[in-house]
């Protein structure tokens, strides 16, 4: 496979966009991906750019979970505070793009895109503070495609992750319930960063399982944990089995529903540092005729000798969801354990 660059943008780039002392914080959605591109070039590219950003996500509805929005580079100046930017360029183009691709480039990183060296470049705080810059320029507009047909997943992931720490710090910049995080880590022996607006609805070491929740909309996160020396006994099946359980027990009866279409995904991802096995589908009540998306983490812990199962999902009926998953899934990797605060 070939090896991808991804680079620093270059002064002349910062000299270009910035001109002046970065000040002012970022304005507008963190959903959305504000993409400068031609208005000639858009058409050709759309629908790859479109496929690799946007990752959509069963809710049970398939929804983006990065919104698209195209503006000509035309448009810069009335964009420069929207906290994700895109540019999209060719080095062969000949219309106002090639104007902005001149300034981006050196003279050296110009001939690494030429011969499909580099391609990929970002800049923080390009011209507000909390924003991310990223450019995307090849020779040519088939290699334009190509990189974003096979290589799409680093672009969205560097404005995956950066749209999670914007998540982060709205979260937690007001106030945080610091007794509850307190309690969870004494009496638990493992907590997350509890925000301003949950409350907790259950919490019994009996059961060993807390529940938290904030209404309008409605989201909730749940922790359940196992004592166990055997990590083998994580997998997707002794997931969907706590799941069921702890519907029934605890959620009035709420299921994962599954078919053809919508099944549950098993992706196998790093958890703060640990092996996972994240579970993501749909969550359904017949009783309250209610449903929406769900997240699981199941992994193992070496230092407390537990499985534990981290959980989430979202009811928001008619309306967009991911956000609020995303704001869920931010908490759920706030989760730290006794073994990490005594090893930190």
């Amino acid at each position: 496979m070939k090896s991808i660059h991804i680079l620093g943008i270059v002064l002349s780039m910062i000299l270009f966009f910035t001109g002046c002392e970065t000040v002012q914080r970022t304005l507008g959605s963190v959903d959305r991906v504000i993409v400068l591109c031609d208005d000639e070039l858009w058409p050709e590219i759309e629908s790859s750019v479109r496929d690799a950003i946007q990752n959509e996500f069963n809710t049970p509805q398939p929804e983006p979970t990065l919104i698209v929005v195209q503006k000509s580079p035309q448009s810069l100046e009335e964009l420069k505070r929207y906290p994700h930017i895109l540019f999209v360029g060719t080095l062969d183009a000949e219309n106002a793009t090639k104007q902005i691709v001149d300034q981006l480039l050196t003279e050296q990183t110009r001939s690494q895109v030429a011969q499909d060296q580099s391609y990929l470049f970002k800049k923080n705080d390009a011209w507000a503070r909390g924003q991310l810059l990223v450019a995307v320029i090849t020779k040519d507009v088939e290699t334009l495609k190509e990189r974003f047909t096979e290589n799409g997943e680093q672009v969205y992931q560097l404005i995956h992750e950066h749209a999670y720490e914007l998540v982060k710090d709205q979260l937690y910049f007001r106030y945080e319930q610091k007794d509850i995080n307190k309690h969870l880590l004494q009496e638990h022996g493992w907590m997350i960063r509890v925000p301003h607006d949950y409350f907790v609805a259950i919490d019994s070491a009996q059961a060993s399982f807390v529940w938290l929740r904030r209404v309008s909309p409605q989201r909730d996160i749940w922790v359940y944990w196992q004592e166990t020396d055997d990590p083998s006994l994580l997998s997707k099946e002794w997931m969907l089995d706590q799941r069921k359980r702890i519907g029934e027990t605890y959620l009035s009866g709420d299921y994962i529903y599954q078919s053809e279409s919508i099944p549950v995904r098993e992706t196998s991802v790093d958890f703060n540092g640990r092996y996972a096995i994240r579970l993501d589908g749909v969550w359904q009540n017949e009783e309250y005729v209610s449903g929406g998306p769900f997240r699981s983490y199941g992994f193992y812990d070496e230092g407390e000798g537990r499985l534990y199962m981290i959980d989430f999902f979202v009811f928001r009926p008619g309306e967009r969801k991911w956000p609020f998953m995303r704001q869920l899934d931010v908490i759920a990797h706030t989760f730290t354990t006794r073994t990490d605060t005594n090893n930190n």
